[in-house]
């Protein structure tokens, strides 16, 4: 009887600590892998822009693309981390005041 009311406060500790998503050391990481992949992008629509000036045709279509999506994927992911990152489980309802 002891090791099932051990399990159950166990579980309880558990809910009721609040939890992160990830370790902490991971947002920076790929805050920082996002903010690469827009930085990358921008430099290939920079890359393409110039180009297109120099020659005054628009030669690299697909690098201009590819600049396009991945300050799209930046943008995406860095939105993703903020959100994981404020994010906070429900809380779970108290189940002592459901039993009869």
């Amino acid at each position: 009887m002891s090791s099932s009311d051990d399990s159950s406060s166990q579980e309880k500790m558990n809910l009721s600590t609040p939890s992160t998503i990830l370790n902490p050391y991971i947002y920076w990481i790929l805050i920082f892998g996002s903010l690469l992949t827009i930085i990358l992008g921008l430099f290939s629509i920079t890359g393409v822009v110039i180009d297109t000036i120099r020659t005054n045709q628009l030669i690299y279509i697909d690098g201009f693309l590819v600049g396009l999506l991945l300050v799209a994927g930046g943008f995406i992911l860095l939105l993703g981390v903020i959100i994981m990152k404020n994010w906070s489980p429900p809380p779970f309802p108290d189940m002592q005041s459901d039993s009869l």
